[in-house]
């Protein structure tokens, strides 16, 4: 695209003079590829005045209301500019409009959704406020949700396709008034107006460039404005507008290729909880949950014998769902579709609280024994036991270290063990040294600053590398692009 002609570069002729009494200097810059300031000057030495637009006479109603509620509205509702609105509320030193915070019941954060298998076929499908709005959920929520299953969301079909008459009346109108006249959205259209070069309605200078940290700046076009957001807590907007001020290209988005299910894969639904298939194969777990359903696959662990016997139904909404699940050894799930469906508000607790029959027994039985009998897990029996003072059980007899036991030592942390047996970290430590077996540890994170760690990004993929060094494709990838190195190219 040519560069716009300066003053000394034109030719004007006696018909361009002619019309700058009826174009625009917006309009004229636009006729005859020339800069607005050239189509200025040419009007000052012509001796040529501009009609400004005539401030609106005011009533004292309209005086009134301004202030009292968005400079917007009321320019609809008065049939003026916002501009206009905007200054007399200036030329008065009437505040503009804030509008009440919501009620502490409406930015509470909302009880988790419970997702079904058709609202998940629906994701992506179309903007995911509209889902919001229909599901009477947050749009955050159905974001979240869409991005842990790896599902892209929804695009308008193809980029707007920009007119020469659309591109000459950018700056002519407030962006907003010219977003809705082209259905678009007010960001796409003062971006496209800062890459051309225009200024905004009613202002003499061009938009402000955003307050940035530094460290924001420096990677912008280099690492996805989405991506920037994400890790500085910046707003996405001022960083689109930030490039589109200084010119700087959109950083190229590596696509994560969807996760291909092979027939191995898939005999390991059902077999070990999603989230150590998710492990083993270095995807998410939600990735994994989501395929189970597709292919109709019962969670590991799931009882088939399970019945919901009256006794069952009156607890419901008496303990969380979570506890209630561990104790009948089903999911949390299963308990809360339950309770929803006989419309059984949730408990109001969010921890699990011990029963007086339970309580009376702490110390007199092991801890994983009590876990057992009651539904709860070891370490909350431990905690309350430790909480009222109470020492561990301990039995007279000598502990029989069993073959399942040995095989145990340095599989899981010492003090994992330790609950699971009813003794001490201590005891289980000392049996483990005795038999010369390593404790558990945990792998060590990788050294990203190492060089042949360095020289191996971007050669293969970053699932690859992932899985060979024990740490997810997103660290890899991360570290990838924070050092500017392109995405493996096959």
């Amino acid at each position: 695209m040519s560069r716009n002609r300066t003053y000394t570069q034109v030719t004007w002729t006696k018909a361009m003079d002619a019309s700058l009494n009826a174009l625009t200097d917006h309009e004229a810059a636009m006729q005859w590829n020339v800069t607005r300031t050239a189509v200025r000057k040419r009007r000052m030495k012509l001796g040529i005045v501009v009609e400004r637009a005539i401030e609106p006479k005011w009533t004292k109603q309209q005086l009134k209301q301004l202030g009292c509620d968005s400079d917007n509205k009321l320019a609809e509702q008065f049939g003026v500019s916002p501009y206009w609105i905007r200054k007399a509320r200036a030329d008065r030193g009437i505040p503009a409009y804030v509008p009440p915070q919501p009620p502490a019941t409406v930015v509470e954060r909302s009880e988790s959704h419970l997702w079904t298998s058709q609202q998940e076929a629906r994701l992506g499908s179309t903007f995911d406020t509209e889902l919001a709005d229909e599901w009477g959920i947050l749009p955050t929520a159905v974001t979240r949700r869409r991005n842990q299953l790896g599902i892209a969301p929804f695009r308008r079909g193809g980029e707007i396709e920009w007119t020469k008459a659309m591109l000459r009346r950018l700056g002519t109108v407030p962006d907003g008034t010219f977003a809705r006249d082209y259905d678009t959205t007010h960001m796409a259209v003062k971006i496209k107006r800062i890459q051309q070069g225009i200024l905004p309605y009613g202002k003499s200078e061009m938009d402000p460039e955003p307050e940035l940290p530094l460290d924001v700046i420096n990677q912008i076009g280099i690492v996805t404005d989405a991506e920037l957001s994400r890790t500085y807590g910046v707003a996405r907007a001022k960083i689109r507008i930030y490039r589109a001020l200084n010119g700087i290209e959109l950083a190229e988005v590596e696509r994560k290729a969807a996760y291909t299910w092979s027939p191995k894969d898939d005999a390991l639904l059902g077999t070990m909880s999603d989230g150590k298939v998710a492990s083993r194969l270095n995807i998410t777990k939600q990735m994994v949950g989501y395929r189970r359903k597709q292919l109709g696959t019962q969670p590991y662990g799931t009882r088939d014998d399970f019945r919901w016997t009256k006794k069952r139904v009156e607890e419901l909404g008496a303990e969380p769902d979570a506890v209630l699940g561990r104790r009948w050894k089903i999911s949390p799930r299963e308990v809360r579709q339950k309770r929803e469906a006989l419309q059984v508000p949730a408990c109001e607790r969010t921890q699990a609280v011990l029963p007086d029959v339970c309580r009376e027994q702490l110390g007199t039985k092991p801890d994983t024994e009590l876990a057992r009998e009651f539904g709860f897990s070891a370490t909350f029996i431990r905690n309350e036991r430790n909480a009222a003072g109470i020492k561990p059980f301990r039995t007279s007899a000598a502990f029989k270290w069993t073959q399942k036991a040995i095989a145990q030592l340095g599989k899981i942390a010492d003090s994992d063990l330790a609950i699971k047996l009813g003794v001490s970290v201590q005891f289980v430590a000392a049996k483990r040294c005795s038999l010369g077996i390593p404790a558990k540890r945990r792998p060590h994170k990788i050294d990203w600053q190492d060089p042949k760690v360095i020289k191996l990004l971007g050669t293969v993929s970053d699932q690859e590398l992932a899985r060979k060094w024990g740490v997810t494709s997103g660290a890899v990838s991360d570290a990838r692009r924070r050092r500017g190195i392109a995405s493996f190219q096959p």
